[in-house]
């Protein structure tokens, strides 16, 4: 699926056979991107034998400055011809294959072979290209002269090339191909106030539909007749007639991805969940969402849904049934086997580690994944609003988990200015709070230094970075200072713990033997001729026996 890299380092997309899968975590600090075969019969389960790398500095290109990356096809060739054909032969469908498109600032588009490994054909236009976007065999692009050109993937010469009448005097914010039935399409172009929709399909192209829309990022049609357009903005989602431009639904919502599913509309949010909507239905026809993790990309297939998800640095794959996206409000996908098998192994550690140390288990509070995206979402707002106190206060929250941390650093921490502000934070509060375990700033500062080291790396930093290095020393030189001490008085409360015990033995032995004697001594006194003379007796008792029988004689 097409993709536009103007700041994210982060590189998901699905080739339109969803036979690969190009992934990236760190594009800005990696010079290369990975290429992932899928396979449907084992059921997408990733084999590392069979990754791919695209080289870029081999072929003199730089990975940070791509752009846009996206995916065309070979047209299918289903023979025909009446030559004689074994019968094997009759029904085969040769199949298509998909093949890599990258797009780079100064006009050059280079498109790579299925693995990456060639480079099949290299396009360069005169002019810098501004925007990119892919449909089939073709590759669509709109340069600084506002010259729209559909070019095949295998070619240099445009098919098609006209000049932009609407929106020439205005940034140009997104541009995509809408793919429509009998293989017309129409061109969405946005500006930061109004989107227009143009039918390229005649020989001059006409605007068919203007709509008054603030930040559209991403657009399709909800059935391919194009009676409806389903757009997204900043903070909403809204559904267009396109006849009329008549307002038929809008939810509020905040959208990073859009794919149409048949009559659904799903949208990946700003916290890494899917959303399934219908036309007329206010409420969330399905929800689905990965407790440990987040989506990083997902693609419709006939009656399934493929959910790639981010599993550390290394994308996994999900089939969602459309029944079930139907039928069940909430989806948790909570049964992924390396996930569960880590939670285990961490278990294990934990518990040896309670058990060596002998101290009361303190189980860290169960969050919510609503209150982790509730939390997301205010340190969004802080950083938006380059709130300190508020970012600050955020971030050190108990109620992060290193999996979200990770993952807002991924998809959020995209760009200097905001690594700048979160590390700036972090480093002049961490330094003074070395020791605090209850502050998740540690962790912060891990996945920071790890994921956006290149953007730390700046002299305006360097100042913080002496500071918190020369902090983080004298606490590094004082650990094994206070390692010692934590021996030693670990190895006295042991010390103490025995002596209570054998002191606690020798009671528990003394009281024995004084017990043991006290029952020695009673037993004598019971069975022993000479007793005590001080023992009274009461109503009439004596010691002298009498028979009955001797007394009535």
């Amino acid at each position: 699926m097409p993709q536009m890299v103007p700041s994210k380092d982060i590189v998901a997309g699905f080739s339109q056979n969803v036979t690969q899968f190009a992934f990236q975590s760190n594009l800005s600090q990696k010079n290369t991107i990975d290429i992932y075969s899928l396979d449907p019969s084992n059921n997408y389960n990733i084999n590392s034998s069979l990754v791919n790398q695209v080289e870029y500095e081999g072929n003199d290109l730089k990975a940070s400055e791509l752009f846009f990356i996206g995916w065309c096809t070979s047209p299918e060739e289903n023979p025909t011809t009446k030559t004689k054909r074994t019968q094997s032969d009759e029904n085969r469908v040769t199949k298509s294959e998909d093949f890599f498109v990258n797009g780079f600032p100064d006009g050059k588009v280079v498109v790579f072979s299925s693995t990456g490994k060639q480079i099949v054909n290299i396009i360069q236009n005169k002019k810098q290209i501004l925007h990119i976007d892919t449909e089939n065999e073709f590759v669509w692009v709109l340069d600084s002269e506002f010259t729209v050109k559909k070019i095949p993937y295998t070619q240099n010469k445009p098919l098609k090339s006209f000049q932009l009448i609407d929106g020439r005097d205005e940034e140009i914010t997104s541009f995509r191909v809408l793919p429509r039935q009998k293989k017309n399409v129409y061109l969405a172009l946005s500006t930061k106030e109004v989107l227009f929709i143009v039918d390229p399909t005649n020989s001059k192209p006409r605007t068919v539909l203007k709509l008054e829309v603030t930040n559209c990022n991403n657009c399709k049609l909800l059935y391919q007749n194009g009676e409806k357009l389903v757009v997204t903005t900043d903070d909403s989602v809204l559904i267009f007639s396109v006849p009329n431009g008549e307002l038929i639904q809008e939810w509020k919502l905040r959208v990073e991805k859009l794919r149409i599913f048949k009559d659904i509309v799903l949208t990946l949010n700003t916290q890494g969940t899917i959303n399934a909507m219908k036309v007329g239905n206010d409420q969330n026809l399905s929800e689905i969402e990965i407790p440990q993790s987040q989506v990083i990309d997902f693609i419709p297939l006939d009656d399934i849904l493929l959910v790639a998800w981010l599993n550390v640095n290394e994308p996994n794959f999900k089939v969602i049934s459309l029944e079930r996206i139907n039928n069940d409000q909430r989806i948790v996908i909570d049964d992924l086997h390396v996930d569960t098998e880590a939670q285990k192994l961490d278990g294990k550690i934990n518990h040896q580690h309670d058990d060596v140390n002998q101290e009361p288990k303190h189980e860290k509070k169960k969050v919510s994944r609503a209150e982790q995206d509730e939390l997301s979402q205010s340190l969004i707002n802080f950083l938006e609003k380059s709130d300190l106190d508020g970012v600050l206060k955020t971030l050190s929250s108990q109620n992060w988990t290193e999996q979200r941390i990770k993952s807002f650093v991924v998809f959020h921490v995209n760009n200097y200015a905001t690594t700048r502000l979160i590390f700036e934070v972090i480093s002049s509060n961490f330094q003074r709070e070395v020791w605090n375990k209850e502050s998740s700033l540690a962790e912060w500062l891990r996945w920071l230094l790890t994921l956006r080291g290149d953007s730390i790396d700046s002299k305006h930093l360097k100042k913080n970075t002496k500071q918190l290095r020369s902090s983080l020393k004298s606490s590094g030189e004082s650990l094994s200072t206070l390692v010692g001490i934590q021996g030693r008085l670990e190895l006295l409360r042991k010390q103490a713990q025995l002596r209570e015990h054998l002191a606690n033995l020798n009671v528990a032995e003394d009281d024995d033997k004084v017990e043991k004697m006290n029952h020695e001594n009673a037993a004598v006194m019971v069975d022993g001729e000479d007793q005590d003379d001080s023992i009274q007796f009461v109503n009439g008792e004596s010691d002298t026996y009498v028979d009955a029988q001797e007394k009535v004689n």
